[in-house]
């Protein structure tokens, strides 16, 4: 994954209550409006204004944040309920997240599917062969062995392009929006209709 080449990068972990799985991070961009104080523990940091390439990705049940500034890497959490997405909504409020503001937005899932199409494509296949060989008494011992080779193989598939859309904003206690967050993942999928033999 490429950055832009700034000073600073912010990576935001979002939850698998947001409806959002291991293998679905969405790449974005956040822009805080305004500067960002975020718990750290028993301590808090300072996240100056400004706009950061952002990446969401499924982690456990908790929204982390990790801001590198400077070259050091910070790590922020927010607590998420499991029932947080409603009708591809959510909205958090800061006394559930345990961080000073509140977490809102929407996830959109969109999936266009394609014509078949035949191709030919590379595949592995087994060959098994019997070897034997005597040993120093005279007798001969034989066993099977194994050898996977590269062939091709004639396919029938249809390709299932997936995209996950997330706009959220971080709620501050005037109930106005502190950062915005718009990112989108596109994931191809392959699912055969028919095989040939491996050969």
């Amino acid at each position: 994954m490429s950055f832009l080449k700034i000073s600073k990068t912010l990576v935001l972990v979002t939850t698998l209550a947001l409806g959002l799985t291991a293998c679905n991070d969405i790449e974005g961009t956040l822009k805080a409006n305004e500067d960002l104080t975020l718990k750290k523990g028993k301590k808090t940091v300072l996240v100056p204004a400004g706009t950061y390439e952002t990446e969401l990705e499924a982690d456990s049940e908790e929204l982390e944040v990790k801001i590198k500034i400077n070259d050091k890497s910070q790590k922020f959490d927010f607590a998420i309920p499991k029932d947080a997405l409603k009708d591809n909504t959510f909205n958090i409020p800061a006394e559930q997240t345990g961080q000073l503001y509140g977490v809102q937005g929407t996830r959109d899932v969109s999936e266009v599917t394609s014509a078949p199409r035949q191709d030919w494509e590379s595949c592995q296949y087994d060959e098994y062969y019997t070897r034997c060989a005597t040993d120093n008494r005279g007798r001969t011992h034989c066993w099977t062995e194994r050898v996977t080779r590269w062939g091709q193989r004639w396919v029938e598939y249809v390709e299932r392009e997936t995209t996950y859309t997330v706009e959220a904003q971080l709620i501050n206690s005037a109930g106005q929006a502190a950062a915005d967050f718009d990112g989108s993942r596109t994931i191809v999928e392959r699912f055969y209709r028919q095989t040939g033999i491996c050969r």
